[in-house]
C-alpha cells in the first residue's frame, strides 16, 4: 500500500510540474472580419473581438517633420488587412518619396506590410482591459522578419501619438511619454508557427508587462536601443495577438496541474495519517505490554 501511494504521489506530482501554467489566454485572428472604422482613410481603425474582449488597432508612421527635422514626426497611416493579417501604408507617397506608399488602398507588396524601408511602420494595439501581451504572429514576410514590440506603462492613458500638430517622435515615446520597450525580435519567420513568445524569448527586455496599449511594428532602433541589425528590409503583417488576463499577478493554474497538485496533496496526506496511525498503535501495544 505504501508503494502504490507513493507512485500516485508521484503521478501527481509530475502532472503539477510538468503542465503548463494557463492565464486564460485570448487570441484575436487580425483579419477582415475585424471592424473597420474610417475606410480607406489614413487614421482608420479596425476593431477585433475574441472572447468578449476588443483590441483596437491603428497604424502611424515616422512621415512628418517637426522641429526642424525631416520625416521625424509620428503621423496615422492606413491599417489595412491582408490574407497574412494587418499592414500598413504609409503618407510616403504623398510627398513623392516612394511610389509604393501614399496611397490608402495600396495593396503592392511588399510596403503595404508593416515595414522600416524608408520609415518606420507601427501599430498601436488598444485592449479593453489591460493584459499581458505573450505572442505575435506573422503571416507574411517577404525578405526580413525583425520586429519591435512596446507597451505603455505611464499612468492614465497614453497621449495621442499624431496630436495634429506633429511633434511626436519615436524617441519621445521612451523618453518622456511612458512607453517601455518589451523586445526587439529578429527573424520571427524562423520561429515555431512564426511566431514569438514576448516574455521567454531571449530577446525580450521587459518580460510579463500588463497593459492596455501596445504597439507592434517593423524592427525599429528609434526606440530602446539599436541592435545593429540590418535596417531597410523589414516587411510583415501581423495576422495574430495572443494576451493573458493577469490574476492578482499572478497565474491560474491549468487544470491538470491543479488536479495533479491536489491529487499529490491529498495522498502524501493519506500517507501522513497511515504512518500517524501506525505510530498510535505501536505506542499502545508497547504500554500493554509495559502493564503485563
Amino acid at each position: 500500500m505504501r508503494t502504490r501511494t507513493n507512485v500516485i504521489t508521484a503521478v501527481g506530482l509530475l502532472l503539477a510540474v510538468t503542465c503548463p501554467s494557463a492565464y486564460g489566454a485570448i487570441n484575436w485572428q487580425l483579419t477582415s472580419s475585424c471592424m473597420n472604422t474610417g475606410g480607406t482613410n489614413y487614421g482608420n481603425s479596425r476593431t477585433c473581438t475574441s472572447d468578449g474582449v476588443s483590441v483596437t488597432a491603428r497604424a502611424y508612421s515616422n512621415t512628418g517633420n517637426t522641429n526642424g527635422g525631416t520625416n521625424n514626426a509620428l503621423q496615422t497611416a492606413y491599417l489595412g488587412t491582408f490574407s497574412g493579417g494587418f499592414g500598413a501604408t504609409n503618407r510616403d507617397g504623398s510627398n513623392n518619396t516612394d511610389a509604393d506608399e501614399g496611397i490608402p488602398s495600396n495593396s503592392d507588396p511588399p510596403e503595404h506590410g508593416v515595414d522600416n524601408d524608408g520609415r518606420y511602420d507601427i501599430v498601436l494595439f488598444s485592449l479593453a482591459e489591460a493584459m499581458n501581451l505573450t505572442q505575435v504572429q506573422l503571416g507574411y514576410f517577404p525578405v526580413d522578419s525583425d520586429i519591435t514590440v512596446l507597451a505603455y506603462t505611464g499612468g492614465g492613458s497614453p497621449a495621442e501619438l499624431s496630436n495634429g500638430t506633429t511633434t511626436t517622435t519615436y524617441a519621445a515615446l521612451t523618453s518622456t511619454l511612458g512607453w517601455t520597450l518589451v523586445g526587439h525580435y529578429s527573424d520571427v519567420s524562423a520561429l515555431p508557427g512564426d511566431t514569438v513568445n514576448l516574455n521567454t524569448s531571449s530577446q525580450t527586455a521587459n518580460p510579463n508587462l500588463v497593459s492596455s496599449h501596445w504597439l507592434v511594428g517593423a524592427y525599429n532602433p528609434l526606440v530602446g536601443s539599436d541592435q545593429g541589425w540590418t535596417k531597410g528590409n523589414d516587411y510583415v503583417k501581423l495576422l495574430a495577438l495572443w494576451a493573458e488576463k493577469p490574476s492578482n499577478g499572478t497565474p491560474e493554474p491549468n487544470g491538470m496541474a491543479l488536479f495533479g497538485a491536489t491529487l499529490a496533496a491529498l495522498m502524501w496526506a493519506r500517507g501522513r495519517g497511515q504512518r500517524n496511525d501506525k505510530v498510535q498503535v505501536a505506542s499502545a501495544r508497547a504500554r500493554r505490554r509495559g502493564k503485563s
